[in-house]
């Protein structure tokens, strides 16, 4: 989706700003990469640091390019020392333009009706060699939660050395409201293969089970993959929490990545198990749960 894209460009502009041992931030390199975000006219009225944090409240992103919709953040603010980051998104909001006909229509309600609130924060272990993302927690006002933590062995701060870096240990928790995924999955199924409706959702379940099916039995244990399909089959509606584990001592990096990607079957069997060879993965769904 085009706000997810919007996000990670915000997000690495933000990460971009220079790393600072002590002292208050300076605040003007997080701002001008803002300010100068491709596509996008900026406004962060003005405050100064606050407590260590960068204050940009109040940060509008009126959308220049049609289809991408304007943003709009209650609360956006980031600190950084030499060796931790951390953001806090709060009260963030899509609107598609009145005269953006070109929106599907799901889309544009899907937006209309959530906000976003997103805390980061990473902290680099340099004795380890290990960035290591300590809390990543995205909430959307429906329901949906999404948490992370994860070491990415070889990389530090900055974005530069992040595709150096290889996942070594990784824990996500998905609460799922049973709202936000059909129409996630109408649009993008569609727009992949043009099944419609029901028929996109049938076939997405379906793409995901197969998925599930081929993961090699040296990664994931008889239970987890139970767990796996139970919540695949409950898709897009049942309500519930999957939490997935993933460890692996040599870690999933770039160079892994890119072999598996340049197979001339990528999501084949053989391909799976070359990507997860070394690593293991623990599934648990709770079905029922409130979000």
């Amino acid at each position: 989706m085009r706000m997810r894209a919007v996000g990670v460009a915000c997000l690495a502009s933000l990460l971009a700003f220079p790393v600072l041992a002590e002292g208050a931030p300076e605040c003007s390199p997080a701002t001008l990469a803002l300010t100068g975000l491709e596509g996008y006219q900026v406004t962060i009225p003005p405050a100064g640091p606050e407590q260590g944090w960068c204050v940009l409240d109040g940060a509008s992103f009126r959308s220049q390019l049609p289809g991408w919709p304007d943003l709009d953040a209650e609360r956006l603010r980031l600190r950084q020392t030499a060796t931790e980051f951390e953001l806090d998104v709060q009260g963030l909001r899509a609107t598609a333009k009145a005269s953006d006909r070109g929106m599907d229509g799901r889309v544009r309600a899907l937006m209309r009706l959530q906000s976003v609130d997103l805390r980061l924060r990473a902290e680099h272990d340099a004795e380890a060699g290990v960035l290591r993302v300590t809390g990543l927690r995205l909430q959307l006002s429906g329901g949906t939660t999404v948490e992370l933590d994860a070491d990415i062995k070889g990389a530090g701060l900055s974005l530069a050395s992040l595709p150096l870096g290889a996942v070594t240990r990784a824990n996500l928790v998905w609460r799922n409201d049973g709202k936000l995924l059909r129409p996630v999955i109408d649009t993008a199924r569609e727009g992949l293969a043009g099944e419609p409706g029901a028929a996109a959702v049938d076939a997405a379940r379906v793409a995901l089970a197969d998925m599930v099916d081929i993961l090699p039995v040296a990664a994931l244990d008889d239970a987890s993959r139970k767990a796996l399909e139970e919540a695949v089959g409950s898709m897009p509606q049942g309500r519930g929490k999957l939490t997935l584990s993933f460890a692996s001592q040599e870690g999933i990096g770039a160079a892994r990545l890119a072999v598996a990607a340049l197979a001339g079957e990528p999501l084949s069997a053989k391909s799976l198990a070359t990507l997860l060879d070394g690593a293991t993965i623990t599934a648990v769904w709770q079905p029922g749960l409130a979000p």
